[in-house]
């Protein structure tokens, strides 16, 4: 084993960044899609979620909520164990992965590289000397600790929350674009509960990162079921917002930067501040898996955001809003990463001949087309559930331009977002169609069909996904789509 390695870059003033760390729980809020974020006041005040270490000497009630026991079929709650078996002596651990680490304030930042859960990874500080952080060390060993799901993960780049947000890496109120450090994922287990300028371009960039340079964003939010949806960082359209397993995290919607988009996307064990690391890990390991086939597609975003929503397990309590594609509080459901890496390594989808029952696309759609895929009916007909998600992003100007009254530089964050829908379609035996379902939400980027029982077979017709555009913007708008169609279990059967 070789030692840890802790590498400083530069180290900021004192004062520089007035944002302060306290250990309070993670709440996000919502951020209003209007007009371009270009002024930004100072930065806003954040806070580590669910941190409970030796600088914190108070405990709030949901810092000791914890998930109910699990039951026997759940002792692999996450599949982790499952898709190891199957993948045999060639496992994914997130290798050659490089990843981001973001929380606490200046000085108290960084992971403790004595930690023996971190021995062979690489801490890159961005933000200057720092003490070892208990709640970064304890977020970082999940993230990348050799007891975590991607214990092959060998880089991590650590900043501060202000500085991150800042001159460090996304540049906000800059005349300039977000920096790049080769981090291909980020974890963010902080919140703040600010609105206002600067915040909105918070999000901005981040969407701006997630469409243009693949960075895969993952957001925690708050702990405590009656909490919103804090601004930052679970508003971002693009990045991934995490919650408890349980259903005792924040949701209800966002009320920032676009008002009523569902978040979070996706829950899995833990509190938010573990369960956001968890989530980011095990999406290293599909990165990894796409870098062994190097297809790039594969590796998009869309497609990774697309493939671990609609591998996701619905609890009991899963349940949506009439006209909302995800469930308010447990989003698309509990990660579930065996069933996402058996989407992402079925055969990818065609439009030209029918499809498999597990299949993943990465596609373009022009203003008021339409993309139809053709399913092959089961080898055994009978009920199935069908879980179908499409992901598409936020687009953002991203250009220096002078502003026309100061004639000062200012980078353009002005946003944009095609509007698409998703129906399950079938073609009668008559000849005549019936959509099975539909999901046609005008303010999400995200849709999702979900059928807990519907019968497929030869018998019963002809079977389509289709993915259309209703937006009038005139450039061409990338999308990801994945689905699983599988057998509805018996009563008492054991998971799949």
């Amino acid at each position: 084993m070789t030692p840890n390695r802790l590498v400083t870059l530069r180290h900021l003033a004192a004062g520089l960044l007035p944002l302060i760390a306290i250990g309070l729980l993670l709440t996000l809020a919502r951020v209003s899609s209007g007009p371009p974020a270009r002024r930004s006041q100072a930065n806003p005040p954040y806070e580590q979620i669910d941190r409970n270490d030796s600088n914190s000497s108070t405990n709030s009630s949901q810092n000791q909520e914890q998930d109910p026991p699990a039951q026997p079929e759940e002792r692999d709650p996450i599949g982790l164990k499952t898709l190891q078996r199957k993948l045999a002596d060639n496992p994914l651990t997130g290798k050659g992965i490089v990843v981001g680490h973001a929380e606490g304030g200046p000085g108290n930042y960084l992971p403790n590289d004595a930690d023996p859960s971190l021995q062979d990874v690489q801490l890159v500080a961005h933000s200057g000397k720092s003490l070892p952080n208990n709640h970064s060390t304890a977020t970082a060993k999940v993230l990348a600790g050799n007891t975590g799901p991607a214990p092959g993960i060998t880089t991590v780049h650590c900043y501060t929350s202000g500085d991150w947000m800042s001159r460090g890496y996304l540049n906000t109120g800059q005349p300039r674009p977000p920096t790049t450090d080769g981090s291909r994922i980020f974890s963010h287990s902080w919140i703040s509960s600010q609105k206002n300028d600067y915040a909105s371009e918070v999000l901005r960039r981040i969407d701006y990162l997630v469409d243009r340079k693949g960075v895969l964003m993952f957001v925690g939010v708050n702990n405590g079921a009656d909490k919103p949806v804090d601004p930052l960082l679970a508003c971002a359209y693009n990045a991934i917002a995490v919650g408890n397993a349980s259903g005792r995290s924040s949701g209800g919607y966002t009320q920032f930067e676009g008002d009523g988009r569902c978040k979070p996307e996706i829950v899995t064990q833990g509190l938010t501040s573990f369960a956001t690391p968890r989530v980011a890990a095990c999406a290293a390991l599909l990165l990894e898996e796409a870098d062994r086939r190097q297809d790039k597609d594969m590796a998009r975003p869309e497609v990774i955001k697309a493939v671990l929503l609609a591998g996701a397990e619905k609890p009991r309590e899963w349940k949506r809003e009439a006209g909302k594609p995800l469930d308010d509080h447990f989003g698309a459901g509990r990660l579930r990463i065996d069933r996402a890496h058996d989407i992402l390594t079925a055969a990818r989808a065609s439009v030209d001949k029918p499809n498999k029952l597990y299949a993943w696309d990465y596609n373009t759609l022009a203003t008021g087309g339409n993309v139809s895929y053709t399913l092959e009916p089961p080898t055994e007909p009978g009920d199935q559930r069908v879980s179908i998600i499409l992901t598409w992003h936020r687009r953002i100007d991203g250009r220096t331009v002078s502003d026309l009254i100061s004639n000062q530089p200012y980078w353009s964050t002005s946003p944009r977002l095609a509007d698409m829908d998703l129906r399950l379609i079938r073609t009668k035996p008559d000849g005549s169609e019936e959509v099975c379902d539909q999901s046609v939400s005008t303010i999400d980027n995200v849709e999702h069909v979900y059928l807990e029982r519907q019968p497929l077979g030869r018998d019963t017709g002809q079977y389509r996904i289709e993915v259309s555009r209703k937006d009038g913007y005139p450039e061409p708008w990338t999308f990801g789509v994945a689905w699983l169609i599988e057998p509805v279990p018996a009563p008492n059967a054991p998971r799949r």
